[in-house]
């Protein structure tokens, strides 16, 4: 039985005869394609922080505010005094709900590191869980990537030698078919002579040449078609061996994430709300219990709302958006101001009372979530309430927008430019405002031109040109 044998490919005249010439263009035909594609994306790095990239220039800035209305900033031909509509009790509570921090992984609780009423910033560490299994386990999952990825190289090995093995079989193979052809021909060509010209010994001599040649012809074949299929024995085994340094691998970032949660971090900035757990309690993820994962709750002391039963009869009177004045005994007799945001969808059979939500706007440091308040509801200025009243309008007809007086160059013009600093880049921008005639210490009122909390570079606008990216600085320390 005939075997194909591979047969390594000669050179070819015209690759020997290539000059220096070819050579160095065919280099740069592989080596420029990399270049032009390492090039486009510095280029388009720099375009995206080319910003980054230039030095900042040092100035003061300072925000535009929002401030209560005097009563004379209003014309006297649209000023229609406010209506109390009625009052209700309600309960302060977080806008729009408290953040719970859980686990992502059950565990032993190890130390809690807040407390009730304590301040926190996003990314704060609030607690940790014990990790000893954890990191036992991950332990034992590098090792048996150690395992997997060394059977590998054995596999590798071994492949390697059978392969080695193999063409030396091909080898010997096509060596017993060369002189099992040579064999068989002496025997045909005695044969053909007859027992006339040869001995009867000679001819058997040959024949049983032939038959020798023959079995050795079939032994190396057999071998090299054994060296063959242990090859691919040894192939479909490193496969395997390959799979296997995959899946722990990715077993590894498994425990290295649950390593990693046992570390449970602030999601947000805010002040911790309830704490459900001391050192060693359990938490766990798949209990029944809602709160069995659940570590600490958290608001934000800047957004808070009222939870506001409102009696049927006066209900009809709510509208969204509609004015509303918060005062609480914890804060004395200070009045809040605030707006209704959202009313229930369903009344409270048993209270008969429909639930309205009250977002108050600058909410005193000192309230607290389930804090008692009462709850003023009063009409829209200016004309009667309507359904569906957007709070931003509400809230535009009782406040102005104020922006510093040292930003602008003439401090007695209606019309001026400022320099504006955007958000995340610190580049600034020129921009025309137009100004009212009302004034407070310090500041001048906006009527068109500026948002609320856009910030205006108050000193060191001598330096800037539009696209100009700066540092602010402290108030008092900028140097130019």
């Amino acid at each position: 039985m005939n075997h194909y044998v591979p047969q390594q490919k000669q050179p070819s005249l015209s690759a020997l005869s290539r000059g220096p010439e070819q050579v160095i263009s065919s280099h740069w035909k592989t080596v420029l394609p990399p270049l032009l594609l390492l090039s486009a994306l510095v280029g388009f790095l720099y375009f995206i922080f080319r910003d980054y990239l230039r030095p900042a220039i040092p100035v003061e800035a300072a925000q535009v505010i929002l401030l209560e209305e005097h009563e004379s900033s209003a014309p006297t031909s649209s000023r229609v005094p406010s209506e109390l509509l009625f009052q209700a009790s309600g309960w302060v509570e977080p806008d729009p709900w408290p953040v719970r921090v859980s686990v992502y992984t059950d565990g032993i609780v190890q130390e809690v590191l807040v407390k009730e009423g304590e301040r926190v910033r996003a990314g704060d560490v609030v607690a940790r869980l014990d990790d000893m299994d954890a990191r036992l386990a991950l332990d034992v999952k590098r090792h048996a990537l150690a395992m997997a990825e060394a059977a590998v190289a054995e596999r590798s090995a071994a492949i390697e030698s059978a392969q080695f093995e193999h063409k030396g079989s091909l080898a010997t193979l096509e060596g017993a078919r060369a002189r099992l052809h040579a064999a068989s021909d002496a025997w045909q060509r005695l044969a053909a002579l007859g027992t006339n010209n040869a001995s009867r010994q000679e001819l058997i001599a040959a024949e049983q040449s032939e038959a020798v040649h023959l079995a050795e012809v079939q032994v190396a074949q057999r071998r090299a078609e054994a060296l063959g299929a242990e090859i691919r024995r040894l192939q479909a085994a490193l496969k395997r061996d390959e799979a296997l340094v995959g899946t722990v691998d990715k077993e590894i970032e498994i425990a290295e994430l649950r390593l990693a949660r046992m570390t449970v971090y602030a999601p947000m900035d805010g002040m911790v709300l309830r704490r459900y757990v001391e050192p060693g309690a359990k938490r766990g993820i798949a209990l029944d219990n809602p709160d069995s994962a659940t570590i600490l709750t958290l608001f934000d002391p800047a957004r808070l709302q009222v939870r506001v039963d409102v009696p049927l009869s006066e209900a009809g009177r709510l509208r969204t958006g509609q004015p509303v004045r918060v005062g609480s005994a914890l804060i004395g007799g200070v009045m809040m101001s605030g707006a209704v945001s959202r009313i229930a969808g369903e009344a409270d059979l048993q209270r008969n009372t429909l639930q309205a939500k009250v977002a108050i706007h600058q909410p005193d440091m000192r309230l607290r979530p389930e804090v008692l308040c009462r709850a003023e509801f009063w009409s829209l200025p200016g004309k009667e309430s309507a359904p569906h009243e957007d709070r931003g309008i509400a809230r535009a007809e009782r406040r102005g927008l104020w922006a510093p007086e040292a930003a602008f160059n003439q401090p007695d013009t209606l019309e001026g430019d400022v320099w504006v600093v955007a958000p995340g880049t610190r580049v600034v921008e020129r921009r025309t405002v137009r100004l009212a005639r009302e004034r407070r210490p310090g500041l001048r009122r906006v009527e068109e031109g500026l948002r609320a909390n856009e910030l205006l570079v108050t000193y060191g606008a001598e330096r800037l040109t539009p696209g100009a990216r700066v540092s602010i600085q402290p108030t008092g320390e900028t140097t130019l």
